[in-house]
């Protein structure tokens, strides 16, 4: 893995690339997982391997890495305590410029001001049910008004925060059929939802799934089905398998497939 952010424009042309494979609290990354950018054009990135939050300027100069865990040569490790991360996995910017950090490993959610302070935390609770296993977190997204919501891959479930981090809905179940998800990776906040339901309906996200079934599918932030698309007419690979998904403020919908990731794929839903 390069461990690479590469930055391109809206006709795929490669601007700028930084970063490199390694340990350390600047530009050196081991496995990024997430990225986002936030209104003043600093880009945060999840850095797994080093267990931190990198946050680079435009250009990719170094700004600020969160870790609270620090061993003597300087290096990020594992932590459990406020501002430590375990496998930080995914993150957001919400409307109020805080950044909501995803742990896989610690289950739970931190939330940090602008400047990498931290601010709270909460815990990912558990669907009830008898055959559903402890929490993976490994996802996140708005939810159109000023709350979140958290994708728990092992129990193809949604679980949806209020503004003040408080747990108020699950939905998903594992299954192939319409409505349900395989082995799902990502979700993504659709900003153009009123485009495909009335203007008085609520919120859609959209979800990527790494199973057989080949499709992206559309639901209300109150985890309504909304429709299913199947990817097989763009592409002539027989499986997409996508593993992570964005979807853009003019209704595109990019695919980041778990094979040949070096191709985008976009998609005007109406």
């Amino acid at each position: 893995l390069q461990s690479r952010v590469y930055i391109f424009n809206l006709s795929g042309e490669l601007i700028n690339t930084f970063g490199k494979k390694g340990e350390g609290t600047s530009e050196n990354m081991i496995e990024p997982t997430s990225i986002s950018v936030d209104r003043e054009g600093w880009i945060w990135i999840t850095d797994s391997g080093n267990h931190a939050v990198k946050v680079f300027d435009p250009l990719g100069k170094s700004i600020l890495t969160i870790s609270a865990t620090i061993d003597e040569e300087g290096k990020p490790i594992p932590g459990t305590g406020k501002g430590c991360f375990n496998l930080p996995y995914s993150l957001m910017i919400s409307d109020r410029d805080e950044v909501i950090v995803v742990e896989r490993m610690n289950r739970r959610v931190q939330i940090f001001d602008r400047m990498g302070n931290f601010k709270t935390w909460t815990n990912i609770p558990q669907k009830m049910g008898s055959d559903l296993h402890r929490p993976d977190p490994v996802d996140i997204c708005p939810d159109g008004y000023s709350g979140y919501l958290v994708l728990d891959t092992i129990n193809s479930s949604l679980i949806h925060f209020s503004a003040e981090n408080e747990a108020i809905n699950f939905f998903g179940e594992f299954g192939s059929d319409e409505g349900k998800l395989v082995c799902v990776s990502a979700i993504s906040y659709y900003p153009k939802w009123r485009d495909i339901l009335s203007k008085d309906a609520k919120p859609i996200i959209v979800t990527a799934e790494m199973g057989d079934v080949n499709r992206i599918q559309f639901f209300t932030t109150e985890g309504d089905f909304i429709k299913s698309i199947d990817l097989s007419p763009f592409t002539e690979d027989t499986t997409i398998r996508p593993a992570n998904i964005f979807c853009s403020d003019d209704g595109g919908i990019y695919i980041v497939p778990q094979l040949g990731s070096t191709i985008l794929y976009l998609l005007k839903i109406k």
